[in-house]
């Protein structure tokens, strides 16, 4: 597995309900995914107006504890009665949906950056 540079997420509003975008830019597995989830916990303290999507489209691979990650922000939005999406490319989206995923909570397929 090749290691992108530092992981970087930014956030963006976007016109859409006045939704809250995360974007990753590394894959999401071992200390990335921990480091990603100190940053939601922060995103998430601040009020979310609308929903929260979280965009994987320049994620290259994910382990079990990037899929515990997006598991666990979907049950946090949950709780806070906050929309999530998690927009994810196509090996990824596969992924989600063979693990049946997709019915636990909003995945969609979007093409790779």
């Amino acid at each position: 597995m090749t290691r992108n540079k530092k992981l970087e997420v930014t956030e963006e509003k976007v016109p859409v309900e006045a939704a809250k975008r995360i974007v990753v830019n590394a894959d999401l597995a071992g200390p990335y995914a921990e480091e990603l989830e100190s940053k939601l916990c922060v995103a998430l303290a601040a009020p979310v107006q609308g929903p929260l999507i979280l965009d994987l489209k320049k994620v290259g691979s994910i382990d079990s504890n990037g899929i515990a990650l997006c598991i666990g922000l979907a049950k946090e939005c949950a709780a806070k009665k906050i929309a999530c999406v998690i927009e994810a490319p196509g090996e990824l989206f596969k992924l989600f949906s063979m693990m049946k995923l997709n019915v636990l909570f909003d995945i969609r397929e979007v093409s790779a950056a």
